[in-house]
């Protein structure tokens, strides 16, 4: 059976762990987002799952299209946190890919317990 064509999101990498002075201070993280759709791939905002850190908004800065068979190096500046245990946080892509649900793909902040 075919599938329908469609824009299709992979994101590199999909873990990202902060430890020692990064995890109180951040730091500038590239993801590498893939369209292996047959579309073109649109993400609209990336943000953290609670939705209080906006990374990325397309309404405000628009839409990120991103071609088929090619791949857009995506840099956001991650938040340090403050504290002793380990935390994880999750950012959200949000796009028209068809192999994601409505919540979008997710990648996941480890922050390291010291």
């Amino acid at each position: 059976m075919l599938e329908a064509p469609g824009a299709k999101i992979a994101v590199a990498p999909r873990r990202v762990v902060l430890a020692g002075t990064e995890r109180d201070t951040g730091k500038k993280q590239s993801l590498l987002v893939t369209n292996e759709g047959s579309l073109p791939l649109v993400i609209t905002a990336i943000r953290s799952k609670d939705g209080k850190t906006i990374y990325y908004d397309g309404t405000k800065e628009g839409n990120i299209t991103i071609e088929p068979a090619q791949t857009k190096s995506i840099e956001l500046e991650l938040p340090g946190k403050s504290g002793e245990k380990e935390e994880r946080e999750f950012i959200l892509i949000l796009s028209n890919a068809r192999n994601v649900g409505e919540s979008g793909i997710f990648v996941m902040v480890q922050y390291s317990a010291r």
